[in-house]
């Protein structure tokens, strides 16, 4: 067999895998988030919990929480998710309905988009669930106040141990000023003033 052949069915073999990677990881995360053992471990929240120890986006988390749901007692969908017949992004588009009728269902997924799936779902009385959606936010800036932000991204890196995520030296940016400035909010008429009860 040659290289081009080996590397072309390790490649498949990698898609094909993903499937089953997000259902392993979705169906860890599940009992771990249940009952009270994520406080436990000190976390307060499951995107919290994602992104500080897992180093996860909280959207592949939950991602792969909605597709272990969604396979959850489907042993049909779940082996052909597991064997990459079926995207996870489809399993999660059918769940609304596939326990209705597993079998043709995760027949459907096999061969149809996740496009005709979701109208498919919509045809049978049910609403697909949502898709995770994150809004950007895009600021304008000077080159003096990019150079103030470079460098209190830097110092927040510094403080936090080096090698931080940037998403991680925002937050250490966003609860500094919080701690300075949060006791301050918008009164009526635009104008601002400090918060009852705090100087």
């Amino acid at each position: 067999m040659s290289t081009a052949h080996e590397t072309d069915g390790a490649i498949v073999r990698i898609a094909r895998g993903q499937g089953a990677l997000d259902l392993g990881l979705g169906e860890t995360l599940e009992p771990f988030f249940a009952g009270g053992r994520l406080l436990r471990a000190g976390y307060s929240t499951e995107r919290d919990y994602a992104r500080e120890r897992l180093g996860l986006p909280p959207r592949t988390m939950y991602d792969a929480l909605a597709l272990a749901r969604a396979c959850a007692g489907r042993p049909l969908l779940r082996k052909a998710v597991a064997s990459g017949l079926v995207s996870p992004c489809k399993a999660r588009a059918i769940s609304p309905v596939v326990a209705a009728n597993e079998a043709g269902w995760t027949a459907l997924a096999m061969t149809s988009t996740v496009r005709d799936l979701r109208a498919s779902v919509r045809a049978a009385g049910k609403e697909p669930p949502e898709e995770f959606e994150c809004d950007s936010l895009r600021l304008r800036m000077s080159p003096a106040q990019q150079d103030r932000l470079d460098r209190a991204l830097a110092l927040a890196d510094a403080t936090l141990g080096g090698g931080s995520p940037r998403w991680q030296r925002y937050e250490a940016l966003a609860q500094e000023w919080l701690s300075e400035h949060g006791g301050w909010a918008p009164e009526e008429g635009g104008t601002r003033g400090p918060r009852s009860g705090r100087g």
